[in-house]
């Protein structure tokens, strides 16, 4: 022990911890290893701190992912001013404090203590290899730190009866609250068939008591990125009270929400990602959610908080959704609380699964949610609804660009202040629109084939109806029973469609639901009717792999020709990540097409893939410019 002090102290260089002694070499009193030490572990030597002794090392550690500190004291790295002259440990792994990542033993206290030895220097890195730990309760969480894995070999799994969230620990101890987290690359397995909703026993059990696999209370300026999130018995994450600029992206979240009916005290909630109270400027992007209890997605301002500017941008929601595939809800309450400037955009909804529910829900609920934009959103095979405006609580929505086809009932409901536009309604099984609010505007959308009316104005007062074009709906085109409704000249109410009545800026959008893709094989995911003329046609298509699905290359383009890709320049081809679950959008050219008669073009698709299977949503839309 003196030894290893001086050296450490006085000369600098490396301090050899060596392998072939008998257990550890002991550390009897508090000790700091300097910058300029090199601390270095053979296979098998470590180093064990007395009860209530501390090592801080500013220096170096040169060692791999096996147990080099033990005992009942604390290692800590670079505290004292490590800003100004070079951080030195900034990667630690918990089996440095003897995590073993075999799936059985309980890894927890060694995480935490990679977690917390990092908190004298700023933070850092704790990088899981891969292999399965175990927790019996949450992981802390502290600032500017990152939880990082190889991948989802990298994997973080509850044990049977354990407690609470497995990220992050809530305890009144804990220095709420925390920024700069990052999380990566890891699988979060909550384990749901072997863990109770609260083992803790306490009555008026508290939401932290319960398992969220990520909770991010109080937590803001952090990432969860490229996880596989699934099995829980409560939300998959759950971004609560003033957590604020967070980055939720690009996560497979999946199997959420405990099978058994929820316990009397403290309550449940069950959906894939919970944003809550006082959450502002939080952007969820890119997610794939697959089979939640209740919503996909989920923004809810209790009494007395204001969800603020929070983004939903380009998720995948499928599988069996028991609740709304996107909810934007004001908790009840006061009308003087309530949510601002939600943006709910180019998300991809389909599966919802109950009648009452919809494929996005937005509600006031007795408060007021103010100009929330509903837009670019595709909504398709819902057992329920396409959009809900649910009450005149809501108001200035902006419903624009969305594509809701093949929904079980009303395709969009507008029952306050709205402005709805753009929008391509088709094959629905009740009303295209539905509009039972006050000072709406419904202009430029293609309404077609529904079961319902078209467009019904039904109770309304002061709509606008203009520009929009309502063909073959079974209900008739058009309705109204409202008070002073203006319905303009330029809309078509018809049975048919003439093409002279298309004009230059006319743009159409169709959209195919999901299909299972035969390997390499050229298929139609999407097509939409033209007329004569010049239009601009493009493309997305979105491929959805199943659970080990290994891609290789991806093409889309359009055509006129079905089923086929047509010459160089009319589709792009990608070579795809291949162990990857992530949903791909990808792109076609703009196609500049000179029609002579009226002439269906088609989104073709083709992929290459090897195990299990590809989902593949198709999105074309066509603008007239000659």
């Amino acid at each position: 022990n003196a030894r290893i002090a001086a050296t450490a102290q006085t000369n600098g260089g490396t301090v050899l911890i060596p392998g072939n002694v008998s257990g550890a070499c002991l550390i009897n009193t508090s000790i700091t290893f300097d910058l300029d030490v090199n601390l270095t572990f053979e296979n098998g030597g470590r180093i064990s701190m007395a009860s209530a002794t501390t090592a801080t090392i500013r220096g170096s550690v040169a060692a791999p992912p096996v147990h080099i500190f033990a005992g009942a004291g604390n290692v800590v790295f670079g505290a004292d001013g490590w800003e100004s002259q070079g951080a030195r440990v900034d990667k630690v792994y918990p089996q440095w404090w003897g995590a073993l990542a075999d799936g059985a033993t309980d890894d927890l206290a060694a995480i935490d203590k990679a977690v917390l030895a990092l908190v004298d220097r700023g933070g850092g890195q704790v990088y899981f290899v891969p292999g399965a730990y175990m927790v019996t309760d949450g992981i802390h969480c502290r600032n500017n730190t990152e939880y990082v894995g190889a991948g989802w070999d990298s994997i973080i799994r509850a044990r049977s009866n354990s407690n609470g969230n497995l990220l992050c620990k809530s305890v009144a101890s804990d220095p709420f609250p925390f920024t700069g987290i990052i999380v990566r690359n890891l699988r979060w397995d909550g384990n749901r068939a072997n863990v109770s909703y609260n083992t803790r026993g306490a009555a008026g059990a508290t939401d932290d008591e319960y398992q969220n696999i990520i909770r991010f209370n109080q937590v803001s300026n952090s990432r969860v990125e490229d996880c596989y999130i699934h099995n829980a018995v409560m939300n998959g994450i759950s971004i609560y009270l003033t957590a604020n600029n967070n980055v939720i992206q690009n996560n497979r979240i999946e199997d959420i929400g405990k099978v058994e009916a929820c316990p009397s005290v403290g309550g449940c909630s069950w959906n894939g990602i919970f944003l809550e109270a006082n959450v502002s400027r939080n952007s969820i992007l890119h997610n794939k959610i697959i089979n939640t209890k209740q919503a996909g997605i989920i923004v809810e301002g209790p009494v007395g908080n204001i969800p603020t500017d929070n983004i939903i941008d380009g998720n995948s929601i499928s599988g069996t959704i028991e609740y709304d595939g996107i909810q934007l809800l004001r908790g009840g309450g006061a009308s003087a609380n309530y949510s601002r400037r939600t943006r709910i955009t180019n998300n991809i909804v389909t599966g919802v699964n109950d009648a009452t529910n919809q494929c996005i829900r937005v509600s006031a609920n007795g408060g007021s949610v103010m100009s929330p934009l509903i837009s670019g959103n595709v909504c398709f095979s819902n057992s329920g609804g396409g959009i809900l405006i649910a009450d005149s609580g809501v108001v200035g929505a902006t419903v624009s660009s969305n594509v809701v086809t093949a929904n079980t009932g009303v395709g969009i409901t507008v029952a306050s202040s709205a402005v709805v536009s753009s929008n391509t309604v088709s094959n629905n099984g009740g009303v295209g629109i539905s509009v039972t609010g006050t000072g709406v505007t419904v202009s430029s959308n293609a309404v077609t084939g529904n079961t319902g009316v078209g467009i019904a104005v039904a109770a309304g007062t002061d709509v606008m109806v203009t520009g929009n074009i309502s063909l073959n709906n079974a209900g008739g085109n058009f309705t109204d029973t409202g008070t002073r409704t203006i319905v303009s000249t330029d809309n078509i109410f018809a049975a048919s469609f003439t093409p002279i009545s298309v004009q230059i800026g006319y743009t159409a959008t169709a959209a195919a639901g999901s299909t299972i893709m035969a390997n390499n094989v050229t298929q139609n995911s999407g097509s939409v009717a033209l007329t004569t003329g010049v239009w601009e046609v493009w493309g997305v298509a979105s491929y959805v792999p199943d659970a080990g699905t290994l891609f290789g290359r991806c093409g889309q383009g359009i055509n006129t020709v079905s089923a086929t890709l047509g010459a160089q320049g009319t589709f792009t081809d990608h070579q795809l990540p291949s162990a990857n679950q992530n949903t791909f959008d990808l792109t076609t050219p703009n196609n500049l097409l000179t029609l002579t008669a009226n002439t269906t073009v088609y989104l073709v698709t083709r992929c290459g893939y090897t195990t299990a299977n590809v989902f593949v949503y198709g999105n074309i839309t066509a603008r007239k410019i000659r």
